[in-house]
C-alpha cells in the first residue's frame, strides 16, 4: 500500500500541469498520406503559406493520427491539434513528435525515439527525421522505416523548454511535444458540440469548454439524451472556478488509475524499463535477504524513478524510510522549473489518500419506533451503498472492504432490557453483499417509549467484540463483530435520539474508541447529538448524555458527525462519512461557520476545507464543505499581500469569488493571513462591510477557517521557546447566536517550550461582548503534532444585573477535544483548532457554544533570564473586589512581598502560586499547587487555573508580561469568594513579582533613576470602571534610602487623561528591601508599596493606590535603570 500511496500522491501532479497557450505564426504547406497503420511523412519544401483554418481543414480531411505531421505545419499544428483534442505539452516521451517551430522559415518536426533522464534534470533525446527530398514511414512498433530515402538520426539535449544540438539546430525555444491523442475528430462530434453549445445559449449560460466537450462526448456515445444534458446544464453553476475544480477531479481520477496500475508489481514489471535493482528482482522471486526497511527504500525509490521517467519528471530526492509519504512538492519536479506544480488539495479533488487499504464498516441502527423513515431509506439504498464502497465510487476503488450489521434498542438498565436485547449483532464482518442486505432488511422501527436509547452501549459492544462495559465486566453480549486487526474500523451509527449513560458514559466510550482504533460516523436525523430530559456530566454514571455528545465522540475518534435532514440523501452521507474517517491528509484544516441563527457548525474533518495551488503556491483554489450544505469555493492570489508590521506573516484583504459561501455573498469583506512559505493560512469571510473586530448583528454571516501543511513529528523542535500570535472567535449560544472575536490583530500570545512540551497562552480580549482574560494551558503531543490542553475565559461581568448575553465565564467542555493542530512544512509556523466550549451565565448554568483559534509564529528561540528549579519570586498585588449584587467596589492590597509568591519549576514545566491581599477588614487570598492545572514555560509565561466555588480561579502572567525586564514579571489573578453576598476578585486584578534583591546587596551610596510604567483599574465617582495606565519615573537615593519621582499621564482606556502627574515620596529601612510611601497629585492621595529586584537592584516594582473626589484607583508599577 505504501507504493500505491506514493503513486497516488505523485501522479496527481501531471494532470494539472499547464499546457502551452501561445504558438508561432502560420507556416507553409506540405502533404501527408495515411496508409493502413503507417503514417507517411510528406515531402518537404512547398512554397504556399498555410493558415490556421487550412490546417484544421487538412487535419479533418486526412484524419491525421499521432505522428502524421509534416514539417510545414510545425508552427500552427500545435494549436490545431490541441483544439482537436490532441495532448500538447513540454514533457518528452519516447514516440512523441518534437515540434520546433523556429527552425528556418517552416519550422521542423522529428520523432523522439529515445529519452535518457540526467541527474541535472536535462534530457538526452535521440530524434529521427526525413531529409527534405525523401519520405519516411513511421510505425509505432518498429519506429521509423526508411522508404526510398535516408533517415537522419541525431542526439539533442532538452532542458528548461530549450532544445540544443551544437551548431546544427542551435538553441530552439518554444518547443512542444505532441503525445497520444485524446480523441479523433469527426463530423458527428462537431455536430454534438454544436448541439450542446446551443443548449448553453438557450439557457443563457456561459459555455465551459471542458464541460462542453465532456457533455458532447456523452451525447455522441448515446449515454445520455439531449433532454438530460439540458437538465444537467440548467443546474450547473456558472462559476468558472467550480468548473475548473470539476475538471481537476476527473483528471485526478485518471491519474490515480494509471498510477496505481504502475504501482502494482505486475504492472511495473510489464513495463520495459531498464535498470531495475537486483533487490526488486529478488523480492519478486521471494529470495531477498536484506532488511525489510532497505528493501522498501529501494523499491520506493525505483517506483518514483520509473514514474518520473515515463512522465517527464526527475526525482529531486528519494523516498525516506521511515517517514510519511512525500508530497509532490518535495520529491518530483518538472524539467521546466517554471512548470512545477505543487499539489496541495487535500480532499477528493486532488491529494486525498486513504489511511489503510483494508476497511471494515459496521452499520449500526436504532430500531425504535421513530426510525421508520431512515430505516426505509437504508433498506432501499443498502445495495447502492455497498456497491459504491466496493469500488463503484472511485474514492473506494482500491480498498479491501468488509461490512457488518447490528441494531440497538433501550439501554440494558431499563426495565425489560438485557445486554443481548439492547444490542444485537446481526451480521459479522463479511464481503457478502446479499448477507448485509438481508441483515439491514431485518431492521424494523418499533417499540421504544422514552426518548433515550442504548447508543453508547451498542457502540461499545460493537467496538470491543461484545466485551463487558468499563464499569461492569458482566454487562457483555459476547457477540464478536469480526474486526480485522490490520483494517481501518468504522462504525456508522443511524439514530435520532440521545443515549443513556447508565451503562456506558461518553467519557468511557471515547476511551474505548481510542483504545480500539475505531472511528464513529453519526448519521443524525433528529436529536442524537442533543441532551436528554435530564442532562448530566459526560462522565456521570446515571442520566442522559449531554448536548453535543455525538459531535464530540466523532471528533475524538477522527470520525464525523452528519446531520441528515433528508433521509433520501443517505448514500451521500454514508460515503462521505466513511471516507473522512479513513482519510489521512498532510494538508488539512478546519472551519467554523455562523450563516444565520439556525445554521451554525464547526468541523475539522478531512473534507472541511481543502485547497490546491499552482505557480509556486501563489494561486490557490479553496473549497469549504459541511454535510447538507453545497460545497463553497473561492480563490486567493498571494500577490500584493503585505507583511504584518513587526511580524513574520502576511495579510491580504480580498479573496476571489466567494459570492456563494454556504448561500451568502462574502466576496467583499474578507481577510487572509499566511506564512512566508505559504504553508499555513487563516481565513475570515463576512457578508457585510463591518469591521472584523465589531460585534455583528443578526444578519451577519461569518466563516472562519484555517488550512495548512501539518508539521511532521520529525520537524518539531526539541528545545527552545517559540511565541505565537493567535486569534480566538466564538459563537454565542445566547439570543441570536452572534459571533464574537478577538479581532484581526491576533491578541492572544502562545508560548511553547519545546524541551518540556509545556504550552501557555494568554490574552486580554473580547470574545464574549465584554473584555476578559483568555487562558490556555496545555502540552505538546509530539506523536500527533498537536497541542492539547484547557481553555478558560473570564469576562469583566461584575454584577448580576448586567445583560444576560454577557457570560460570567467560558470554559472548554473538558471532553478530550480541546486541541490545536501544529502546521508548517519545515518547522512549526502555525496553529489551528476548533472545539466546543460552554458559556456560563450569572447563575453558573452552561450552554454549549463553538470556538475556533488559529495563528502564526511571531518570535523564534526567545531567550529569558535563567531560573533555578523551585526558585520563588515574590512581590505585590491588588484585588478589585466587586459585590456581585450591586457592583460596589473594594480595593485590597498587600504591603509585604511575602504575600505574593510564585514558585517556578522550569525543569518539569510546573508552577505554584500564592497571593494574599486585604482591604483592611477582609482578606482575599488565592493559592494554587502543582496538583492544579498549571504550566511553566518561561519567567514571562506561566499560570495555574482551578475551579473554586463553581467559577474559574487563576494566577497567570499577562501577554508579553515585562518582556524587557530581566528580574520581574506581572500578570492577573481572580477568583469568586462564594460568600453571601457573592464577591468577585475582578478578572484583571494585577500582581507583580520577581527575584528580590537581598537587602545586603542594595547599594548604599549613589543614586539611580528607574523608568517604567504604571497599570491598574479606576472606578470613578460617576460609576465608570475602566483600566488606567501611564509612565513612572522614580529616583532612588541609596545613601538616604529615599525615593522621589512621579506617575505621569495616567489615561483611561479611551485614552482620555485622568491624572496628569502624581508625586511619589517613599523610602526603605536599613537592612530591609521593603519600600513604602505616598502618592499625591491633583486632589488625589494614595500609597505605594514595593521592592528592588535583581542581584544589585537593577529593577523596582510594587503596588499603588490613589483616591480622591469619589474616584478610586489602584494597580502596579515597574521600572528599570
Amino acid at each position: 500500500m505504501r507504493f500505491i500511496k506514493i503513486f497516488l500522491t505523485i501522479a496527481c501532479c501531471v494532470f494539472v500541469l499547464s499546457l502551452r497557450n501561445s504558438y508561432a505564426g502560420p507556416n507553409e504547406s506540405g502533404s501527408i498520406a495515411v496508409v493502413d497503420n503507417y503514417k507517411i511523412f510528406g515531402k518537404i519544401g512547398a512554397e504556399s503559406r498555410i493558415g490556421y483554418g487550412q490546417c484544421v481543414d487538412f487535419v479533418k480531411a486526412n484524419r491525421v493520427d499521432l505522428q502524421g505531421i509534416s514539417y510545414e505545419y510545425a508552427a500552427n499544428m500545435p494549436k490545431v491539434l490541441k483544439d482537436l483534442d490532441y495532448e500538447i505539452n513540454e514533457l518528452p516521451r519516447e514516440g512523441a513528435v518534437l515540434v520546433m517551430p523556429n527552425i528556418g522559415d517552416t519550422g521542423h518536426v522529428a520523432i523522439v525515439t529515445k529519452v535518457e533522464l540526467k541527474k541535472d534534470g536535462s534530457y538526452s533525446l535521440t530524434i529521427r527525421d526525413a531529409n527534405a527530398d525523401d519520405k519516411a514511414v513511421y510505425d509505432s512498433k518498429n519506429k521509423i522505416i526508411i522508404k526510398g530515402g535516408k533517415i537522419d538520426q541525431r542526439t539533442v539535449t532538452y532542458k528548461d523548454g530549450v532544445v540544443t544540438e551544437d551548431s546544427i539546430i542551435g538553441d530552439q525555444k518554444d518547443v512542444v511535444f505532441i503525445h497520444e491523442k485524446k480523441g479523433v475528430y469527426n463530423e458527428k462530434k462537431e455536430k454534438a458540440l454544436e448541439q450542446v453549445t446551443k443548449v448553453y445559449k438557450n439557457l443563457g449560460k456561459e459555455p465551459n469548454d471542458e464541460e462542453k466537450k465532456e457533455l458532447a462526448d456523452k451525447l455522441l456515445s448515446g449515454g445520455v439524451s439531449l433532454e438530460q444534458i439540458t437538465a444537467v446544464i440548467d443546474k450547473k453553476p456558472t462559476d468558472e472556478r467550480t468548473a475548473k475544480i470539476e475538471k481537476l477531479r476527473r483528471e485526478a481520477e485518471e491519474a490515480r488509475t494509471e498510477a496505481e496500475r504502475l504501482a502494482s508489481p505486475k504492472g511495473l514489471f510489464k513495463e520495459t524499463i531498464k535498470g531495475i535493482p537486483k533487490a526488486v528482482r529478488d523480492l519478486e522471486k521471494g529470495e531477498f535477504k536484506g532488511t525489510f526497511p532497505q528493501a522498501m527504500y529501494d523499491i520506493s525509490t525505483l517506483y518514483l524513478e520509473v514514474w518520473a521517467k515515463m512522465h517527464g519528471y526527475f526525482v529531486y530526492r528519494p523516498y525516506r524510510w521511515p517517514g510519511t509519504l512525500l508530497a509532490p512538492t518535495d520529491t518530483i519536479h518538472s524539467a521546466d522549473d517554471k512548470k512545477i506544480f505543487e499539489t496541495v488539495k487535500a480532499a477528493e479533488d486532488i491529494a486525498r489518500r486513504l489511511a489503510k487499504t483494508k476497511v471494515d464498516v459496521f452499520f449500526l441502527s436504532d430500531n425504535t419506533g421513530s426510525m421508520s423513515g431512515l430505516i426505509a431509506s437504508a433498506k432501499d439504498n443498502a445495495l447502492t451503498i455497498l456497491n459504491k464502497l466496493a469500488g463503484e465510487d472511485s474514492r473506494f476503488e482500491k480498498i479491501d472492504v468488509r461490512w457488518g450489521v447490528g441494531r440497538y434498542y433501550g439501554d440494558p438498565t431499563e426495565s425489560g432490557e438485557a445486554p443481548t436485547t439492547a444490542y444485537r449483532l446481526q451480521q459479522v464482518m463479511t464481503t457478502d453483499k446479499t448477507a448485509i442486505q438481508d441483515a439491514i432488511n431485518q431492521w424494523s422501527a418499533s417499540g421504544g417509549g422514552d426518548w433515550e436509547e442504548a447508543n453508547f452501549f451498542a457502540i461499545q459492544q460493537a467496538a470491543t467484540e461484545g466485551a463487558g462495559t468499563p464499569r461492569d465486566g458482566t454487562k457483555a453480549t459476547n457477540q464478536k463483530t469480526g474486526w480485522r486487526s490490520d483494517a481501518a474500523k468504522v462504525i456508522v451509527v443511524f439514530g435520532d435520539a440521545p443515549s443513556w449513560q447508565k451503562s456506558v458514559n461518553e467519557k468511557e466510550l471515547r476511551q474505548v474508541l481510542q483504545d480500539k482504533g475505531v472511528h464513529v460516523v453519526f448519521i443524525d436525523t433528529s436529536s442524537i447529538n442533543n441532551a436528554g430530559s435530564d442532562p448530566v456530566a459526560w462522565d456521570a454514571i446515571t442520566g442522559t448524555q449531554i448536548k453535543g455528545a455525538a459531535e464530540e465522540l466523532a471528533d475524538g475518534s477522527s470520525g464525523s458527525y452528519i446531520p441528515l435532514t433528508d433521509s433520501s440523501k443517505i448514500v451521500e452521507a454514508v460515503l462521505d462519512g466513511v471516507y473522512d474517517a479513513i482519510t489521512d491528509n498532510t494538508w488539512a484544516g478546519g472551519q467554523m461557520a455562523r450563516i444565520d441563527s439556525s445554521k451554525i457548525w464547526r468541523s475539522r474533518t478531512a473534507s472541511s476545507i481543502t485547497g490546491e495551488s499552482s505557480n509556486n503556491r501563489n494561486n490557490w483554489d479553496f473549497t469549504l464543505r459541511y454535510p447538507g450544505q453545497t460545497a463553497s469555493t473561492f480563490s486567493f492570489n498571494t500577490d500584493g499581500a503585505t507583511l504584518v508590521s513587526d511580524k513574520r506573516y502576511y495579510k491580504k484583504s480580498m479573496i476571489g469569488g466567494g459570492t456563494n459561501i454556504f448561500g451568502k455573498d462574502m466576496s467583499l469583506n474578507s481577510l487572509v493571513q499566511f506564512t512566508s512559505d505559504k504553508d499555513f493560512f487563516r481565513f475570515v469571510m463576512r457578508n457585510n462591510s463591518s469591521s472584523f473586530d465589531s460585534n455583528p448583528d443578526n444578519n451577519t454571516a461569518r466563516v472562519e477557517a484555517y488550512f495548512g501543511h501539518k508539521t511532521a513529528k520529525a520537524k518539531l523542535p526539541s528545545s527552545g521557546i517559540d511565541v505565537y500570535d493567535l486569534s480566538m472567535t466564538t459563537v454565542s449560544p445566547y439570543e441570536n447566536k452572534y459571533v464574537h472575536t478577538s479581532g484581526e490583530d491576533l491578541p492572544i500570545q502562545m508560548s511553547v517550550n519545546w524541551q518540556t512540551g509545556k504550552v501557555y497562552a494568554v490574552g486580554s480580549t473580547d470574545i464574549a461582548q465584554r473584555s476578559g482574560i483568555a487562558l490556555f494551558l496545555g502540552s505538546v503531543d509530539r506523536d500527533k503534532s498537536i497541542i492539547e490542553g484547557d481553555f478558560t475565559y473570564k469576562s469583566a461581568r461584575i454584577k448580576t444585573s448586567e445583560e444576560s448575553s454577557i457570560p460570567r465565564f467560558i470554559k472548554d467542555t473538558d471532553r478530550g477535544n480541546t486541541y490545536v493542530q501544529i502546521y508548517g512544512e519545515n518547522e512549526p509556523v502555525g496553529m489551528g483548532g476548533t472545539f466546543s466550549v460552554d458559556w456560563y451565565d450569572e447563575n453558573k448554568s452552561s450552554s454549549l457554544g463553538h470556538m475556533i483559534t488559529s495563528g502564526f509564529l511571531d518570535e523564534k528561540n526567545v531567550s529569558y533570564t535563567s531560573v533555578s528549579n523551585n526558585e520563588v519570586w515574590k512581590g505585590f498585588a491588588v484585588g478589585f473586589v466587586h459585590n456581585r449584587n450591586d457592583g460596589s467596589l473594594t480595593i485590597a492590597t498587600n504591603d509585604s512581598s511575602n504575600d505574593v509568591q510564585m514558585t517556578l519549576k522550569p525543569s518539569t514545566g510546573e508552577f505554584a502560586g500564592q497571593i494574599s491581599t486585604s482591604d483592611g477588614t477582609n482578606t482575599y487570598s488565592l493559592s494554587s499547587s502543582t496538583s492544579d492545572k498549571n504550566v511553566y514555560v518561561s519567567p514571562q509565561a506561566f499560570g495555574a487555573t482551578k475551579d473554586l466555588n463553581g467559577v474559574p480561579a487563576y494566577i497567570a502572567t499577562e501577554r508579553h508580561a515585562l518582556s524587557n525586564y530581566n528580574y520581574m514579571t506581572w500578570g492577573h489573578w481572580s477568583y469568586d469568594t462564594g460568600t453571601s453576598p457573592d464577591k468577585t476578585v475582578f478578572m484583571a486584578s494585577p500582581w507583580i513579582a520577581g527575584r528580590l534583591t537581598p537587602s545586603s546587596d542594595i547599594p548604599t551610596t549613589g543614586t539611580a533613576t528607574y523608568n517604567g510604567g504604571v497599570t491598574g483599574q479606576l472606578k470613578e465617582a460617576g460609576g465608570l470602571f475602566t483600566s488606567v495606565g501611564g509612565t513612572s519615573t522614580l529616583t532612588a537615593n541609596f545613601g538616604s534610602k529615599g525615593i522621589t519621582g512621579s506617575f505621569d499621564n495616567l489615561k483611561r482606556y479611551d485614552n482620555s487623561t485622568w491624572v496628569t502627574s502624581a508625586a511619589v515620596n517613599a523610602n526603605w529601612g536599613a537592612g530591609t528591601n521593603a519600600i513604602s510611601g505616598t502618592i499625591a497629585g491633583e486632589g488625589k492621595n494614595g500609597n505605594i508599596n514595593g521592592a528592588f529586584f535583581g542581584p544589585s537592584a537593577q529593577e523596582i516594582g510594587g503596588n499603588w493606590t490613589l483616591n480622591g473626589g469619589g474616584d478610586k484607583a489602584a494597580g502596579i508599577f515597574g521600572g528599570k535603570k
